[in-house]
């Protein structure tokens, strides 16, 4: 393998444009895609960026061998170093990136990327600053279940979480469970739903909270069609509210009418 090709490879790997390992470097994105097509080659100062930075050996970015970057493992790793570059000293960024041999379909099974800058990561399993996965943990992370600051999933799990099921400060779901939510089925301290169980809930057909708004409103200060007014909420007794919900909604599903009720004491 050439070095054009092992350098074009290395960068697709990190998901990076010719533009970003440009700036990576110092140089313009001409002189990385010179590099790439086989026009020219760096200097030996950019050669020892580009190894710090991907993690592997001069060695192998310089001879022109059959190997692949699978062959010089898989874990790759660059401690923060100095470099002096036409008279002025440059920080490396840390970068620790784990990519397991093994593969589901055209993904890793595992692939761990973080460190100091945008550090991205896909596989089954991703775990990185920005994670996609079916199992993601990242400071955005998307997958079928995400755990992040800001996370997208089916099951999502955040600061700022939006899915089928949101849990977080800030939850948007079909449920949603947290601070400031919104769902069909809504539970939080500020709430609003079809559905909704919080200290402030506002639901269109149930409200259940200390201000309760809703067709059917169960509260301290309930407002709506049919009201409930309770002076210890989350004493209720489950059979009361189910009575209440299910007199109200006699058609609706017994599972639902069982997870409104199941907040409150037995």
């Amino acid at each position: 393998m050439k070095f054009s090709e092992k350098i074009a490879l290395l960068r697709r790997e990190k998901g990076m444009s010719q533009e970003e390992l440009a700036q990576v470097v110092g140089v313009s994105r001409q002189a990385v895609q010179k590099w790439e097509s086989g026009q020219s080659n760096p200097d030996m100062e950019n050669l020892k960026l580009l190894s710090s930075y991907f993690g592997v050996t001069l060695d192998y970015l310089v001879w022109e061998d059959s190997s692949s970057k699978e062959s010089q493992g898989q874990t790759i790793q660059a401690e923060r170093v100095w470099v002096t570059r036409h008279g002025q000293t440059r920080r490396q960024r840390w970068e620790y990136e784990y990519i397991s041999k093994k593969k589901v379909g055209k993904l890793p099974l595992v692939h761990i990327h973080t460190g100091s800058g945008l550090c991205r990561a896909k596989g089954v399993i991703a775990i990185g600053n920005v994670a996609v996965g079916f199992l993601s943990v990242g400071i955005f992370s998307l997958g079928l279940l995400s755990v992040g600051v800001l996370s997208v999933g089916l099951i999502a799990i955040a600061v700022l979480a939006l899915g089928l099921i949101a849990l977080g400060n800030i939850g948007i779901g079909l449920f949603a469970a947290g601070n400031l939510v919104l769902g069909l089925f809504a539970i939080g301290n500020l709430a609003r739903g079809t559905i909704a169980i919080g200290n402030a809930a506002f639901g269109e057909m149930v409200g259940i909270g200390n201000a309760p708004s809703g067709h059917l409103a169960v509260g301290f200060r309930p407002s709506g069609d049919i009201t409930v007014q309770v002076d210890d909420l989350w004493q209720l007794d489950r059979a009361l509210v189910t009575h209440w919900v299910k007199e109200t909604y006699p058609d609706m599903w017994d599972w639902l009418v069982s997870l409104i009720a199941f907040w409150f004491h037995r």
